[in-house]
């Protein structure tokens, strides 16, 4: 699926996505519980035939047939079980890991898995220029506290001089730079955060912006910004 086309999908759409690689396990895992399914209700209604029909009129030979033939569905109900446990589960694995490639391909320079401010949309941590980050940027810094309270933005402006400033709060301030390809380094209010710039999709504003993720390596908090500007 294209980066542009992740900007018309529902969550679960995307996620659905994820089972088209593997799409012939999901099929044989459904085929096989509903074969489960079918040997479990089949059971009562037999023996119901069985003790009803069969034995009180003498007709053995019918009936051991009918044993003979649900033995060998329950044999069957063996193996089709085995595939639901194993084969069910890689498929399960297979999915989940496909996600965390997405969910966790973006790493820091000292290794650490850095979460993107937007939702996945298909991007891949590119080259930027240093042409291409100057500008207004929404700060968020999510601290280390556990709370349910959502933090608020603040205005920051990444200067081409490599400065970063803020007019709501000058202990904001401090500097940026760009190593690598995509490589963030930031010192803000005397902390330093490695990350990563990278471009993203704006769903609120229905626009691209160069977004940097951040984390302070002895503290292990994560600051996001996102330009204010369409890039």
């Amino acid at each position: 699926m294209k980066t542009r086309d992740f900007h018309k999908q529902s969550l679960m759409s995307i996620f659905l996505s994820y089972f088209r690689p593997h799409l012939g396990l999901f099929l044989l895992d459904m085929a096989c519980a509903l074969a489960i399914s079918l040997i479990d209700l089949a059971f009562p209604f037999i023996s119901r035939l069985c003790l009803e029909e069969l034995i009180p009129f003498g007709r053995y030979r019918t009936f051991f047939t009918v044993a003979a033939v649900l033995l060998g569905a329950y044999l069957l109900r063996s193996v089709l079980q085995y595939v639901v446990c194993f084969w069910g589960h890689t498929f399960g694995v297979l999915v989940e890991a496909d996600i965390r490639r997405d969910l966790f391909a973006l790493m820091a320079r000292n290794g650490w898995p850095v979460l993107a401010p937007y939702r996945y949309t298909g991007e891949t941590a590119g080259a930027v220029t240093a042409e291409e980050i100057p500008g207004t940027y929404k700060l968020v810094n999510h601290g280390r506290a556990i709370t349910d309270e959502i933090s608020l933005s603040v205005n920051i402006t990444l200067g081409k001089d490599g400065r970063i400033s803020c007019k709501e709060n000058e202990d904001l301030s401090g500097t940026w730079a760009l190593t690598g390809d995509s490589q963030a380094e930031l010192t803000i209010d005397g902390r330093t955060y490695t990350g990563l710039f990278l471009v993203q999709w704006d769903e609120d504003g229905q626009k691209e912006v160069m977004t940097f993720t951040a984390l302070d390596d002895e503290t292990g908090m994560c600051v996001w910004g996102s330009g204010v500007n369409a890039r």
